[in-house]
């Protein structure tokens, strides 16, 4: 490595001294100039930029600037007159996090042999910047990087982390050795920004290699460690000279979520406890709320100066902060007070106080407070004795018109459950005089007279707990799930008043199949199946015959159990197929098995017993099944059983492979609900194992495609970007390229991985919807693929399904989760709009000159 470094070292020092300055250059901008390389194209000519000093998250913004071409060079003026960060694929692909800039810089951008030159005032931070990319790519081809497990999945080994770290604190020793060699020729500021963007990068993935090793739920974790072992691991590996600098000093760019992270790994370091010793075992701190009081506590003793009100502010107003997270009572409201008046920034307390005006409009909290209240019996009972159950929380009190009212339905839906040991009925009573209270409890008149009651110590409406929850109106009932989250849903339509309890019965069993997970289904050899199933974190494996293993059993949105036939053969499908007399498309579902349900059985797809009833119709997901949701398993399986029932009814279902189904194969599990890495903890693999190659699903799921074109239709779940065009390749003979990536995270890039990559391949892009994609690239992809529309999902413009470029395009990503639920039905040459209960709406007809609908 030293030898690398003294090469490389002339190149540096040679470069860093071309600092030609342009005599027109302006303060209060920032100018770019370069000539036009080969391969120049429409896109080049977006630059975006942000302004690095921004307050919080919210004000982060991309801001594009359009070069003005003339005798064949471009220019751009960006005006600003604070830091501003500038990107976009004149400069670089899209990995490139930009180079920071200050006003009255004025750059002189060069293409010489392919690479990159930089001239003018403000030239050194580019130089820097790419000469400290170019230099840390390189070393990801080493022999030693090979030998090593894919950056964003989990260590192979324990001795596959300590080569990590070793091979991460040798990259970050070269950054600071480049670094010292610019420093002279660029400002304390771009010095500190360019430090931070590329320290950030190497701790992020020693954070991440270290995350995976510190989880278990045994004494002993798959990796052979205790929290023992774990805390002298996060002392010697997460506690070094440039984690300890990212966490000190102040910077301009808001990216405070490594800072959060650590600062959580902290309080499990303070408590000698990185993970559960076992499924009933309990993390530091007794609620979500405290692990909040802890942090800010820490940040008040450990920081100080703008890190400190960063921080502290960060606490509040990010949307996984205190009160986005817990909600409000007393003890918020104290702490939020502390922060008013500790302050000293008026801008973050601005940013706070706006965060708090949203969050209290909200009924409620997020998760239930914590309380301990006394029951009927004398004994004390808590919030944490709710865990990892479902919880009907009934509010009441004595002369309650509608308590008496509501009684007998609680009776019905506690009747439901009766023999159900995970779900709980809670009553909690605002009555102040004791003796009326259980006199009323015998009675039975304002409530059932099971379950568990609670008094609130004489002290009725004011008690902390009724003044958190906000709880104004009686009867009130609060559904909490086993994480103890308050389960959102319309009170009005809810009502068990009206109809006897069912609706609040079908929304109890939605969150007991919640509880459940799998069948994981993992082929052992040709003789062996191995099944794992997960009820609350807690694994049940079963080792079956492959040869009398014809079909496995999960469960339908009403938690009800039904048999599923495993499929003789994966085949991989076909990229190309005829224009069926209809189809309806939908994607983007996200694992919400009850809108998926809803959907299908809405518009004839299948009936009660998810049988096929679409008949020679076709059914096209384009993708993202996958992640925020929490019954992905139950929606994969209910589409793979409906394959071989639509193909004997003449049929045919499309499973388009989205973002998040990659990712997933990948490994890369950012936004997957934790049961799934906690269910695969309990069977210690990995939740990639669990979609390896080996599993019935995984398997199913590299026989699909990312592209396909149905009559005059090409389906995708991101979009063809021009750059996907240029290449002139068949929708075959990309989804031949890109299968080979479906589970490998790729490095470098090439034309073949150019299919796939974030930003421009198939499953990942945005641009028709972020106006760099014009009606005219649009209608060169239509051309080259002879099709007339394309149809995608993975970015929600709307509420509704939505049109774009007269009909050319259309876009089936809603509001799935907050009640907005479309598919997209084609019936012949009509396009219609339709939702959960089948009503359609006609939004484009081909049949017609003036096709498009208005709405």
């Amino acid at each position: 490595m030293r030898i690398f470094f003294y090469l490389i070292l002339p190149m540096i020092l040679l470069s860093a001294t071309t600092t030609a300055q342009f005599p027109n250059a302006r303060m209060n901008r920032v100018i770019i100039e370069g000539d036009l390389p080969s391969g120049f194209n429409p896109e080049m000519k977006q630059l975006y930029t942000f302004v690095s000093d921004v307050i919080t998250s919210k004000d982060y913004d991309l801001d594009t600037v359009t070069g003005n071409l003339a005798e064949g060079k471009i220019k751009w003026n960006i005006p600003t007159n604070k830091p501003t960060t500038i990107k976009g694929p004149f400069i670089a692909d899209y990995k490139f996090y930009g180079v920071i800039s200050e006003s009255g810089d004025s750059i002189s951008i060069r293409h010489v042999n392919n690479k990159l030159r930089f001239t003018g005032k403000g030239a050194a931070n580019w130089e820097l910047t790419f000469r400290l990319r170019e230099v840390l790519d390189s070393l990801e081809n080493l022999p030693e990087r090979r030998t090593l497990s894919s950056h964003k999945h989990p260590p192979t080994s324990l001795e596959d982390f300590f080569k990590w770290n070793q091979y991460l604190n040798k990259r970050i020793s070269l950054i600071l050795s480049i670094m010292e060699v610019y420093r002279p020729e660029i400002t304390s500021l771009a010095y500190n920004e360019i430090k931070r963007l590329f320290l950030l990068e190497e701790e992020k993935r020693r954070l991440w290699k270290f995350n995976f090793i510190r989880l278990g739920n045994t004494a002993v974790n798959k990796y052979g460690l205790t929290n023992k072992d774990l805390c002298n691991i996060y002392d010697s590996v997460m506690i070094n000279p440039s984690s300890q600098w990212l966490m000190k000093t102040p910077y301009n760019q808001v990216d405070l979520y490594y800072h959060w992270y650590i600062m959580k790994l902290n309080v499990y370091r303070k408590y000698h406890k990185f993970f559960k010793t076992s499924p009933d075992d309990q993390m530091p701190c007794s609620s979500q709320e405290e692990y909040y009081f802890a942090i800010y506590n820490d940040i008040k003793k450990n920081f100080q100066g703008l890190m400190k009100e960063r921080m502290m502010a960060f606490t509040f107003w990010d949307k996984d902060g205190l009160l986005g997270e817990v909600g409000f009572n007393s003890r918020i409201d104290s702490l939020l007070q502390d922060y008013y008046n500790t302050s000293q920034y008026d801008a973050y307390k601005e940013a706070v106080k706006k965060a708090e005006v949203k969050y209290r409009k909200r009924s409620g909290s997020r998760y239930i407070p914590s309380f301990s209240l006394t029951d009927k019996d004398g004994n004390k009972f808590s919030n944490y004795q709710l865990n990892n159950k479902v919880a009907l929380i009934d509010f009441w009190f004595t002369g309650c018109t509608g308590c008496v009212q509501m009684a007998p339905a609680l009776k019905n839906i506690e009747e439901k459950f009766s023999k159900d040991t995970n779900v709980v009925f809670v009553s909690i009573s605002i009555d102040k005089n004791f003796s009326q209270w259980t006199k009323s409890i015998e009675e039975g008149e304002y409530v059932s007279g099971k379950g568990i009651h609670l008094y609130t110590e004489g002290k009725g409406s004011t008690h902390d707990l009724i003044k958190g929850l906000t709880i104004e109106g009686y009867p009130s009932l609060l559904l909490i799930n086993p994480q103890g989250r308050i389960v959102p849903y319309d009170v009005n339509q809810m009502d068990p008043r009206k109809d006897q309890g069912k609706g609040m019965t079908t929304l109890i069993n939605q969150l007991l199949s919640d509880m459940k997970d799998g069948p994981y289904i993992l082929h052992e050899g040709k003789d062996s199946i191995i099944s794992w199933s997960f009820l609350n974190n807690q694994a049940d494996k079963k080792i079956l015959s492959a040869e009398k293993t014809t079909s496995i059993s999960t469960i339908n949105y009403l938690n009800q159990t039904y048999n599923i036939p495993l499929q003789q053969s994966v085949v991989l499908q076909p990229s190309v197929y005829a224009q069926p007399e209809k189809l309806l498309a939908l994607s983007d579902i996200e694992g919400n098995l009850p809108v998926l349900t809803a959907l299908l059985r809405g518009n004839g797809v299948i009936d009660d017993q998810q049988n096929w009833t679409f008949g020679n119709g076709h059914l096209v997901f384009a993708g993202d099944m996958f992640d925020r949701g929490t019954q992905v398993t139950e929606c994969l399986w209910l589409i793979y059983a409906l394959e071989e029932k639509a193909k004997a009814a003449g049929g045919y279902i499309h499973f388009i492979l989205g973002n998040h189904e990659i990712m997933n194969l990948q490994g890369e599990h950012k936004y997957t609900q934790k049961k799934y890495l906690d269910n695969a903890i309990a069977a210690k693999q990995t939740l990639k194992d669990m979609y390896s190659s080996k599993s019935e699903l995984g398997r199913w799921l590299r026989s699909k495609n990312i592209m396909e074109k149905i009559g005059n239709i090409i389906f995708v779940h991101g979009g063809v970007s021009a750059a996907v065009t240029r290449l002139n390749y068949s929708v075959e003979k990309i989804n031949n390229i890109a299968r080979p990536y479906y589970d490998i995270n790729y490095v470098g890039k090439t034309e073949d991985t150019l299919l796939i990559v974030k930003g421009v391949g198939p499953t990942w892009y945005r641009g028709y919807y972020y106006k760099d994609h014009t009606e005219q690239q649009l209608d060169s992809t239509l051309k080259f693929y002879k099709a007339d529309h394309i149809i995608t999902g993975h970015t929600i413009i709307s509420d509704t399904i939505s049109s774009l470029f007269n009909g050319k395009l259309f876009n089936t990503d809603t509001h799935h989760a907050a009640g907005n639920s479309e598919a997209l039905l084609i019936n012949g040459k009509r396009f219609y709009r339709t939702n959960q209960e089948g009503k359609l709406t006609l939004i484009y007809d081909a049949n017609k000159n003036n096709n498009f609908v208005k709405q």
